[in-house]
């Protein structure tokens, strides 16, 4: 059980214990050898260097985003923890202090080639946020960040081993998806089971693991080079269903257009000419009322209008 614990009380108890005693054996060889002026000034001399050694050079600072473990001869006093900020502990060479980054961090694990459930290669990297919460077990350690860097390369393995390659692909879009966007989103299943996997690190090295995540997902060239085709496919799939939306669209709009053209009077011919002129596909010519019958008829099969002038004369004019 951690207590944390900056070790005031216990300075200012050694200082203050340091100086009495000092003061008493100065006082008591000085009164059998010197005078009394003599003595008050020896005695003031050794009050001070006790509370130069004992107070002001037991004051240390741990810091921000650290802790610390004290020393005593060498020996660690088991149970205490000294805070970030200024502490006290006992003076050099008596006593010392082991500071422990505390802070989260990221551990980056180096490429690993694994195996699927259907014996595929595939290259992972991971990336874990870990913190030192248990200072002791942490410090009994040997090297406990590599360590932890070989359980989760081994669990990586295993675990590999429950997914196929197809499984591992999906989690690879999810990852290329979350780094387009900016958004992380929930775990996926593989890292679901890596971090299950390292959820007794605290017990082990005194660290904690609080996310796994999958940075990087190397599949097999010829895996890749079948997903892009894939991809390719599905793209075009959806554009073709785009262009065949709008062109469902558009056929709806000139529908009901035509109906219009209808209802005043005009055959399918003409109102599909007046449309297309409409919609810039066609140029529309209007004739004056007094064309030749045998004009008009061929105006109107190409979206040529009859004004009602009857002069005689056959004007045109383009809109």
């Amino acid at each position: 059980m951690e207590t944390e614990d900056r070790g005031y009380a216990k300075g200012m108890l050694v200082t203050l214990c340091a100086v009495l005693v000092s003061g008493f054996l100065v006082k008591t060889i000085a009164s059998m050898l010197l005078g009394i002026v003599a003595e008050t000034i020896l005695m003031l001399i050794a009050i001070a260097l006790s509370v130069l050694f004992f107070g002001t050079s037991g004051l240390r600072t741990i810091a921000v985003g650290y802790k610390g473990v004290p020393l005593l001869f060498g020996k660690r006093i088991q149970g205490i923890v000294y805070p970030e900020g200024i502490v006290w502990t006992w003076p050099k060479p008596i006593g010392d202090i082991i500071a422990v980054d505390t802070r989260d961090k990221t551990m980056d694990l180096p490429l690993t080639e694994v195996l699927t459930e259907d014996s595929v290669p595939v290259a992972i990297t991971i990336a874990l946020q870990i913190k030192v919460t248990d200072i002791f077990k942490y410090l009994d350690a040997d090297k406990p960040e590599a360590s932890l860097i070989n359980s989760a390369e081994s669990d990586i393995r295993s675990i590999a081993l429950l997914f196929p390659a197809s499984n591992i692909a999906q989690e690879r879009q999810v990852i290329s998806n979350a780094l387009r966007t900016g958004v992380g989103g929930e775990a996926t299943p593989l890292e679901g089971k890596l971090f299950q996997g390292l959820s007794d690190s605290k017990d082990l090295w005194g660290i904690s693991v609080s996310q796994v995540r999958i940075t990087h997902i190397r599949l097999p060239k010829e895996l890749e080079d079948a997903r892009t085709d894939i991809q390719v496919r599905e793209s075009k799939q959806q554009a073709e269903i785009a262009d065949a939306k709008a062109e469902m669209v558009e056929a709806e709009h000139i529908a009901k257009m035509l109906a219009v053209y209808k209802a005043a009077g005009l055959s399918p011919t003409e109102g599909m000419n007046m449309i297309q002129s409409e919609r810039g596909k066609a140029t529309r010519i209007i004739l004056d009322g007094g064309a030749d019958p045998l004009v008009k008829a061929g105006a109107l099969a190409g979206g040529i209008l009859p004004t009602g002038n009857s002069d005689g004369k056959n004007r045109r004019r383009r809109q």
